[in-house]
């Protein structure tokens, strides 16, 4: 079936989903809660979730993965790898490539998106699956692997579904949510937990991950949607009870530059990159930051030699060519002209420009381009998003052909504009050498 289209349109015509439909339903003794399955169940099923993720893959046809997630809905496929989200004792394993085929199967198709969202698990109050998912990616005591399944899992409840966006963002708004004092230190009250609010405490944990998997996870619920960018922000944290409220853009810029984890700081790299893409009041909000042209502009500059660091200093890069590209010019200290100023004369355009090229030279871009799913082994892989390598693949050129038209305009000033004095000098020489 695998990268074979008209093997799978035959498998669907045939009926074969609705048979295979069947081998899903769950119905587990008091023995295999307890003691766990036998390893033969657990390799069937891992194989049986895989022939799922044939049919419903994202490098499939779009017209073969659409007719496939409609039929796995509706013979009731779907309901079933739910119901197993939501059973005890299943091992870790299943529960991860459960997790990965649900997530496919709900990819950028609306009414299966639509039902994810409205499963509920059987608890008291009654909460909704993606929020307990979301409980699992920023708990640092889960398996790493089940936590990359659950953040592509929210990612694929995103893809192509705008009002999905609107929904999980609102829920950091004030006036929907108490935004305003959500604890960075992600203490919530029992029972009133919002996909937001677990966002910004994973954010702002002190586990490098969850601050890697909330930084991507907020960054595609903004993607494509100018009007949440701006909304995004008027929202407030107060980072404890003494303190006053920052906005969310000041607690990531100070959690930044405080940070000496290179997996915290590219996340948040790539969540600011995310926001201030074609979005003037975000750039202007961001320049507003009296240390952020500092730190950024030091970063650039900086002689580090270590492969990661070099990488973070390419997304600096990354994010003050964007900060020019997208400038309305309404902070006086960050206006496009004075950054351009700042880039040639403090760092050097070539050392800007090698920078930026770091990114599409590393193998962690390429990986990432490639697939909307992390395939990562270990922790230390978790380098660039998917989404994060479109955005910048379309947003560099914008931004080197900026720097290079600026440059080139002022070599053009330069050459008209000579000084008078050293007119002067070259007249007089002139005059000596007639003589």
């Amino acid at each position: 079936l695998r990268n074979n289209s008209s093997n799978q349109t035959f498998f669907r015509e045939g009926s074969y989903i609705q048979r295979i439909s069947v081998f899903f339903d769950l119905e587990l003794d008091q023995d295999e809660i307890e003691i766990g399955w036998s390893a033969q169940k657990v390799s069937n099923m891992l194989h049986m979730l895989q022939v799922i993720r044939t049919l419903v893959s994202p490098s499939n046809p779009t017209q073969v993965t659409n007719s496939c997630q409609i039929t796995i809905q509706q013979c009731g496929l779907l309901e079933k790898l739910c119901n197993t989200l939501m059973a005890s004792g299943i091992p870790a394993d299943i529960l991860t490539e459960t997790i990965n085929a649900l997530s496919e199967a709900i990819r950028g198709h609306q009414a299966n998106q639509i039902f994810f969202q409205n499963v509920h698990a059987p608890s008291n109050p009654p909460r909704p699956a993606l929020i307990l998912l979301l409980m699992s990616m920023v708990n640092e005591k889960q398996p790493f692997a089940l936590r990359c399944a659950v953040l592509y899992c929210f990612q694929c409840f995103l893809h192509k579904n705008p009002l999905g966006q609107k929904e999980i963002m609102q829920t950091l708004f004030p006036e929907e949510s108490c935004a305003e004092n959500v604890a960075v230190s992600g203490g919530f009250p029992a029972g009133v937990i919002t996909a937001g609010q677990l966002l910004c405490g994973g954010l702002f944990s002190n586990d490098r991950l969850s601050n890697w998997f909330s930084s991507v996870a907020l960054a595609h619920g903004l993607m494509d949607q100018e009007d949440i960018k701006t909304e995004l922000l008027q929202v407030q944290l107060s980072t404890s009870s003494d303190n006053e409220p920052v906005t969310l853009m000041q607690q990531c810029v100070s959690v930044l530059q405080q940070s000496s984890n290179i997996q915290t700081r590219l996340g948040l790299l790539m969540l600011l990159s995310s926001w201030t893409t074609k979005c003037q009041p975000a750039v202007a909000a961001l320049l507003s930051i009296p240390s952020v042209i500092p730190y950024l502009t030091g970063q650039i500059g900086s002689n580090e030699h270590d492969e990661m660091e070099r990488l973070a200093q390419g997304v600096c890069a990354f994010l003050l060519g964007l900060a020019i590209t997208h400038n309305d010019n309404s902070v006086a200290v960050g206006t496009q002209e004075k950054l351009l100023q700042l880039v040639e004369k403090r760092i050097g355009t070539e050392i800007f420009m090698d920078k930026l090229g770091e990114i599409s030279k590393h193998e962690a871009y390429n990986k990432a381009l490639k697939h909307p799913q992390l395939k990562c082994q270990d922790a230390s892989e978790l380098v660039f998003d998917n989404k994060f390598c479109a955005v910048f693949k379309l947003s560099e050129h914008a931004v080197i052909n900026k720097l290079e038209s600026a440059l080139s305009q002022q070599e053009d000033n330069g050459e008209r504009a000579v000084d008078p004095g050293i007119l002067m000098q070259y007249k007089d020489m002139i005059r000596e050498q007639d003589q």
